[in-house]
């Protein structure tokens, strides 16, 4: 978990819609179920908001569905 001011926030919170620049008060890079469950119960004892979430896949192409 990381936040502003730590190496790796700004390309972590950077998405492919340029349009779009929030700038969250902690990003959390999750490898696993328990990465996940450990940051719920994170934001549940300190309160925080989950704002979303973003899954990102490996080896995954989107596919457009017509143009």
């Amino acid at each position: 978990m990381f936040g502003p001011g730590d190496e790796g926030y700004d390309e972590a919170r950077t998405t492919w819609n340029a349009m779009i620049d929030k700038r969250p008060a902690a990003i959390a890079r999750c490898t696993g179920v328990a990465d996940v469950i450990d940051v719920v119960n994170f934001a549940r004892t300190n309160g925080a908001l989950l704002a979303g979430c973003w899954i990102l896949s490996i080896g995954v192409t989107p596919v457009s569905r017509g143009a």
